[in-house]
């Protein structure tokens, strides 16, 4: 086993059991609530959204809950703490 293989072993495999979501389906809204909320038709837009949403849910920077997720996805870009 590589030193590298060895580092991983010990620290990301409990930080990937310990993570909140693990894919966009595991988010607390999903593209129908997106769409719903905004009034636009389906896009990339869509996926770009989810995935900004899953990743700052998984590196524990948002909860996932509902509210939270509607509110941080119509943010302006400017006012987001990225």
């Amino acid at each position: 086993m590589t030193e590298e293989a060895a580092v991983y072993l010990e620290n990301g495999e409990p930080w990937i059991r310990a993570m909140p979501v693990y894919g966009v389906k595991d988010l607390a809204v999903g593209g129908s609530d997106l769409m719903a909320q905004s009034g636009q038709k389906a896009g990339p837009w869509i996926g770009e959204t989810l995935n900004r949403l899953l990743e700052r849910v998984a590196l524990g920077q948002l909860e996932n809950t509902t509210e939270i997720l509607m509110t941080e996805a119509f943010r302006p870009t400017e006012m987001r703490d990225e």
